[in-house]
């Protein structure tokens, strides 16, 4: 994945990010860490194109994202958000299969088949059937996970896919997330896991009060360079050695 981002800034009633200049190259799995508030969010759904910047150009597998070509773009790439967003009032196997049927014109039998296939294959199949209020948190984020892969997406985005699950629950979903590593997918993820950061992804970077102020491979993350990551990743390990 090759990512280029030049004079990128959003604004709602105040600037959220500011300014930001990024180029990452020949990278399968980037991990955007930070405090809450500070942008990553922000940042990750302008790079994915459900948000527009006030200024700014991303480009992003040599594509650059405009008015004009974000349709195509969004049938390329696949986000899963914290919260399930799944279609309330349909199965499981209807949830993927629609969204093959409709968007990406794909043959029913067909779409019917790699449904299946990645629920059998992320442990869901016994679930295909169910509504999403039948599922637990951590089933229902996996199969928003199975959907966005139902796509052959170029690129996963995830927003802090575990932020509303238990511990239990967040594990089951990033051992779905860690399977897409060993497959080499490229995704881009937003996590106040950071040891799971550390794990999954060859490129991190971290975002504080709409600024990216360190980058990096996860070495970063052992030597922080910057007063504000050494501040962040104090905390974040303190609070971990008190539970």
């Amino acid at each position: 994945m090759n990512l280029q981002i030049e004079n990128l800034s959003k604004s709602y009633d105040k600037a959220v990010l500011k300014n930001i200049n990024l180029k990452i190259e020949n990278h399968n799995i980037i991990a955007i860490i930070g405090p809450s508030g500070g942008g990553k969010s922000t940042f990750l759904r302008l790079i994915a194109g459900i948000e527009e910047a006030q200024e700014g150009r991303i480009i992003i597998n040599n594509i650059q994202l405009s008015k004009e070509n974000i349709k195509e773009y969004h049938k390329k790439i696949g986000f899963v958000f914290q919260s399930h967003s799944l279609f309330p009032h349909l199965t499981v196997i209807k949830n993927i299969t629609l969204i093959l049927e409709k968007i990406h014109k794909i043959p029913s039998n067909i779409a019917l088949e790699r449904s299946k296939l990645l629920l059998e294959k992320f442990g869901l199949i016994e679930h295909m059937d169910k509504k999403p209020k039948h599922l637990s948190g951590g089933q229902a984020q996996r199969v928003s996970i199975v959907r966005s892969l139902a796509i052959d997406p170029d690129i996963l985005f995830f927003d802090e896919p575990t932020s509303s699950l238990d511990p239990v629950l967040s594990y089951e979903v990033l051992e779905s997330i860690l399977k897409l590593k060993e497959e080499k997918k490229d995704f881009i993820i937003v996590s106040h896991e950071i040891g799971f950061a550390r794990e999954v992804a060859d490129y991190i970077l971290f975002i504080d009060k709409g600024y990216i102020i360190e980058q990096g491979s996860k070495e970063i993350l052992d030597n922080p360079q910057s007063p504000e990551l050494r501040e962040f990743l104090s905390k974040v390990f303190s609070w971990s050695s008190k539970n």
